[in-house]
């Protein structure tokens, strides 16, 4: 595949020079965390020329469209996090304390709201000045589970902090998106990239799979390699990437026989009912009980009585049982409004490490809702997974708040540079 390219003028020259990213509309051509595109608003406007009398009128205009576009996917934020408190409310309704897991979500929701602000207040190049150290605490974090980590449901990835739980997986994947952004947009690195970012992906990856969570390693790995893809990845690396890593799934395959025997019978059709395929035939009971229009909140019964984790692993079928087909559809739409959103944010970056970590925002939140989903409709083998914004938890809330708040200060810093060049 031949590699993405740009023109830059030189003078009364034009040159091609290699693009990192393949994303549309504003190509780069330096490779690192401050990148500020052409020599000077000059050269830029000689090949895209908007304004010959303002031509700084374009960065002003994208800097105000990005404040409105930040505002907006904190407003569809809240309001997916909100139908996550009433879902779980549904869910739990014949328990003997029906709401404390409501409760304690709403809190969280708004704990993940004040993150989400923080987080996008602190310039972007803060985080980029600091990605190693805050990269570097979050691994070790991750390792210190596997001596000092909590075992609930047969994982070891919490830490029992007294008052509550403490998930490193899904608080820190801001800070892991952050390394793969730096290693990918380092002149540092080139020439010598791939094997950095291999390096760095395949340690977080062990670090999840000594836990084991096998959900949250294909979020980390799918996500990751699909960022190097965008950053102008060679196909040839991409499949040796895979080729590890399928190495690492088969190896964990072999150490823990119940994944092995959970995909051996959903691909054979066994009726391992009572065991391996027991929480799948409930996805199906929950979905189908809810209908067109569902049984609305509070009238669930399957999953307040038979579905496993209804409040978190197995949220869109809870939210399928509540609210039907046509409230799926509206959850979708919000959720795709939110991704969609990041994705126009992006296009207005010039500097390559943020405008790779937006999009890579809008990866790794799309990617780990696409399997959530794929798991709740029976299409994949069941694995623990959180819906963001949605499923209970306030790691995997307070984690999704922080990426989303990173990604949009990554959107306002990265104009804010490109319009001082």
């Amino acid at each position: 595949m031949a590699d993405a390219t740009d023109l830059k003028s030189v003078g009364r020259k034009a040159v091609r020079v290699r693009s990192p990213l393949r994303v549309p509309f504003l190509s780069l051509h330096k490779l690192h965390c401050n990148d500020r595109g052409f020599k000077s608003r000059k050269d830029f406007f000689r090949i895209f020329p908007m304004n010959a009398v303002n031509d700084n009128w374009f960065y002003r205009l994208a800097s105000r469209r990005n404040l409105l576009l930040a505002a907006a996917v904190f407003v569809l934020v809240i309001l997916l996090g909100w139908c996550g408190v009433l879902n779980i409310a549904s869910s739990q309704r014949l328990l003997p304390a029906a709401y404390r897991f409501a409760d304690r979500q709403l809190v969280y929701l708004g704990v993940s709201a004040a993150v989400l602000l923080l987080a996008a207040a602190i310039p972007f190049r803060f985080y980029c000045k600091y990605s190693w150290q805050v990269c570097a605490a979050g691994f070790v974090m991750l390792v210190l589970l596997v001596f000092f980590g909590v075992r609930v449901n047969g994982m070891k990835g919490w830490f029992d902090l007294g008052w509550c739980y403490f998930q490193p997986s899904e608080v820190f994947k801001g800070v892991f998106l952050l390394g793969v952004s730096s290693i990918l947009c380092s002149e540092f690195w080139m020439g010598k990239r791939f094997w950095v970012f291999l390096v760095y992906l395949l340690s977080w990856a062990l670090a999840v799979a000594a836990q084991p969570d096998f959900g949250t390693l294909a979020v980390y790995v799918g996500g990751a390699m699909a960022i190097y893809y965008m950053a102008d990845g060679k196909w040839k690396y991409l499949a040796l990437g895979g080729g590890i890593f399928a190495i690492l799934g088969g190896a964990m395959l072999n150490v823990h026989p119940y994944m092995a025997s959970r995909i051996y019978n959903f691909f054979s059709g066994g009726d391992d009912y009572y065991n391996t395929l027991w929480h799948l035939k409930q996805f199906e009971l929950a979905a189908a009980g809810g209908g067109w229009t569902g049984t609305k909140l509070g009238g669930t019964m399957w999953s307040s009585s038979y579905l496993p984790l209804a409040y978190n692993d197995s949220a869109l079928a809870t939210l399928a049982e509540t609210l039907g087909v046509l409230g799926v559809t509206v959850y979708f739409l919000l959720l795709g409004a939110v991704l969609f959103l990041l994705y126009r944010l992006g296009t207005s970056i010039r500097s390559s490490a943020a405008k790779l970590f937006v999009f890579g925002t809008a990866v790794l939140l799309g990617w780990q809702s696409m399997l959530h989903i794929a798991v709740n409709a029976g299409l994949i083998p069941t694995t623990g997974l959180t819906l963001p914004f949605v499923s209970y938890g306030g790691s995997s809330l307070v984690g999704s708040a922080l990426l989303v708040g990173m990604a949009l200060s990554a959107a306002q810093s990265g104009v804010e540079e490109s319009e001082n060049i």
